[in-house]
């Protein structure tokens, strides 16, 4: 009887934590359900890979690529919701040196072991780089 209780208040207690941890989250806007991911140069399953110290590095890298190009990022939203292709081929022009000194940045941080498999993982997805929605993006120093 006792252990029927406590499997049913840690049932309770992880269904409560998981609604309130999915209320936490900001709705995906329509149509980019599952679509977004937070701004970054290595794909999600890499970065869960790095080692504190790289993490940390990586984290001030991405924050620094963003604080210096928050009126291109701008520009650059308003043109994706614009499929205005001109003014995107543009911006990213205009990002690139931006895009290339962090990505170089990042690759500094990564061991040898991690850059074959950044190297790998971009293979099977078709390109070098896949900026956002999968166009090509400037490819990173090695």
């Amino acid at each position: 009887m006792k252990y029927r209780i406590l499997i049913t208040a840690l049932a309770l207690a992880l269904i409560t934590g998981i609604s309130v941890r999915a209320e936490d989250q900001p709705a995906a806007k329509p149509g980019h359900e599952g679509h977004h991911r937070p701004m970054g140069f290595l794909p999600p399953p890499m970065v869960e890979k790095l080692t504190v110290d790289q993490k940390t590095k990586y984290d001030a890298i991405v924050a620094d690529f963003q604080k210096d190009t928050p009126d291109l990022r701008e520009k650059m939203k308003a043109a994706r919701e614009a499929k205005d292709e001109a003014k995107i081929k543009e911006l990213r022009e205009q990002m690139a040196p931006f895009f290339k000194a962090a990505m170089g940045k990042v690759m500094d941080i990564l061991t040898d072991e991690q850059k074959a498999e950044l190297k790998k993982m971009r293979e099977q997805r078709g390109g070098q780089h896949g900026g956002a929605h999968g166009k090509p993006a400037v490819a990173p120093q090695q």
